[in-house]
């Protein structure tokens, strides 16, 4: 090496040389609180089966909570007969539990393994 400005300057000195390792571990939440329960998720799931029309008002649930955009689809209403509440034909959540970028990013993060 040698300096652009002036022939006779140092521009090197003393320097060492030495290498970096990397190791990637993984561990689970319970590895470190074992007896606990998993904290809330960040936001709260909440499932729904509005019904079609709700007649004593002539309102249509379903269509309004579709509309909404505050829910995604999960799948059809399988337990209409076990769960009275649960009378629609299919099964909404809440937008930030049903769509995973309502509240991360989708693009790969600089640790990504592929």
């Amino acid at each position: 090496m040698k300096s652009l400005t002036n022939a006779n300057e140092k521009v090197l000195g003393y320097f060492e040389v030495s290498s970096v390792d990397e190791q990637r571990i993984y561990f689970n939440y319970e590895d470190f609180f074992p007896d606990e329960l998993l904290p809330p998720y960040a936001n709260g799931c909440l499932f729904v089966a509005p019904p079609l029309r709700h007649p004593p008002t002539g309102k249509l649930p379903l269509a309004e909570a579709v509309s909404s955009g505050d829910f995604k689809y999960v799948g059809p209403n399988l337990t209409m007969d076990l769960q009275p509440d649960f009378e629609g034909p299919v099964i909404l959540v809440t937008k930030s539990c049903g769509d995973c970028t309502e509240i991360g990013k989708t693009e790969a993060p600089d640790f990504w393994i592929d």
